[in-house]
């Protein structure tokens, strides 16, 4: 799987380089909602993660379709409920708060109009869960993570190249851990589902 899926970036990495055509970039961030987790880690009214992004796209001459390669990062931007400490010898970490990383290859279609030009995208790569552990009891630090296939339809308008758009994140479930503290309490981090749907503004520009 992580082979098919770096050749497809690879192709269409050589595709947007070579193609004739007009360049442009994108740059922006915005705020995502999560589907999935452990809802009793729920206890903040700013139930979302923060992401910033960046892409470089090709758009053949007299065309509507543009080709382009994305990366992303995001985190749980409140950070004040990431452990629901259950007894003094068991902490549970919340699967909410790890973070993203996302690169896809994405194919826009922009439609025609006088005043503003509505998009649609599909974008098709791999996200990456990473979260490191500080405090282990043996002094070391630990770093655990999980790759998975990801699907990412987005829609959105581009209006004098101000872009606001919203971006479904559809991908695996975030990694396991469990391990102690420097107290030897036990950690654990529950294996689970996630989804996010990021509401952004962006600017583009040509190249």
């Amino acid at each position: 799987m992580k082979k098919s899926i770096g050749l497809l970036i690879f192709l269409c990495f050589s595709q947007v380089f070579y193609a004739q055509g007009k360049f442009s970039a994108e740059i922006g961030g915005g705020l995502g909602f999560v589907f999935g987790g452990d809802r009793s880690f729920r206890n903040s009214p700013v139930e979302g993660r923060g992401e910033i992004f960046a892409s470089i796209e090709s758009r053949p001459k007299n065309s509507n379709f543009s080709i382009g390669i994305s990366l992303a990062a995001s985190s749980n931007i409140d950070l004040s409920f990431d452990s629901n400490k259950q007894n003094d010898e068991l902490t549970v970490l919340n699967p909410f708060s790890i973070r993203a990383y996302l690169t896809l290859v994405k194919i826009d279609y922009n439609f025609d109009n006088l005043k503003f030009r509505p998009f649609i995208s599909m974008g098709i790569g791999q996200n990456t869960f990473v979260r490191r552990f500080e405090l282990l009891s043996n002094g070391n630090a630990q770093r655990v993570k999980a790759n998975h296939f990801a699907l990412a339809p987005r829609i959105g308008l581009n209006f004098n190249q101000i872009i606001v758009s919203a971006k479904y994140v559809w991908t695996g479930k975030t990694p396991q851990f469990e391990g102690q503290d420097l107290s030897g309490n036990n950690v654990i981090l529950n294996s689970e589902q996630m989804g996010f749907l990021y509401l952004s503004i962006s600017y583009k520009f040509n190249l």
